[in-house]
C-alpha cells in the first residue's frame, strides 16, 4: 500500500495543500493560538490531576507560531520521507523540503496582505525538517534491522 505510486503522490499533494493553506491563510496564526490554548489547558489539567508540575510556559523556548512551523514541516518530512525513502535519498528530500519552505515564506510576502516572510519561521521550518529527518532515518534503520533479523531466522 505505502509503495504504490498513487499513494506517494496523494501524500505529497495532501501535504502541499495543507502547508500552502496554513502558510498563506490570514487565519492560521489564530488557529495556532487556539490549538496552543487547548493543548496547554489539557496539559495543565493533567498536571493538576496528577498533582505534578512538569512544564511551565517559560520552559518552552519558542513561541506558538514557531512551534507550529516546526510541527508542520517536521510532520511533512516524516510523511514524505516515509513515502519516498525508497525512491529519493532522504537527505535530498529534506533539502528540497527546506527550499520549498523558503519558497512558501516568500509567497507569504508576495501573495498575501496579512502575512509576512519571517526568518525565524524559516529557521523553525528547518529545525522541524531536521527533527522529521531523524524520525525517518531511525524508522528506516529499525525497519531494516527487523527485516534482517526475520530473514536470518528463516530456515535455508
Amino acid at each position: 500500500m505505502w509503495n504504490s505510486r498513487a499513494t506517494r503522490w496523494i501524500g505529497a499533494a495532501a501535504f502541499a495543500v495543507v502547508a500552502l493553506g496554513l502558510s498563506l491563510s490570514d487565519r492560521a496564526p489564530l488557529l495556532f493560538k487556539q490549538f496552543r490554548h487547548v493543548a496547554v489547558g489539557a496539559w495543565r489539567s493533567g498536571e493538576r490531576v496528577l498533582a505534578v508540575d512538569i512544564l511551565n510556559r517559560s520552559d518552552i523556548p519558542w513561541a506558538a507560531d514557531e512551534l507550529g512551523h516546526m510541527a508542520l514541516w517536521g510532520m511533512g518530512m516524516v510523511v514524505l520521507g516515509l513515502l519516498f525513502r525508497h525512491r529519493v535519498p532522504v537527505d535530498v528530500l529534506a533539502a528540497g523540503l527546506f527550499v520549498s519552505s523558503i519558497g512558501v515564506e516568500v509567497l507569504q510576502r508576495v501573495a498575501t496582505a496579512g502575512r509576512a516572510m519571517e526568518f525565524t519561521d524559516i529557521g523553525a521550518n528547518g529545525i522541524g525538517i531536521l527533527l522529521g529527518l531523524v524520525v525517518v532515518v531511525a524508522t528506516t534503520a529499525i525497519s531494516k534491522s527487523a527485516i534482517s533479523k526475520s530473514e536470518a531466522r528463516r530456515p535455508a
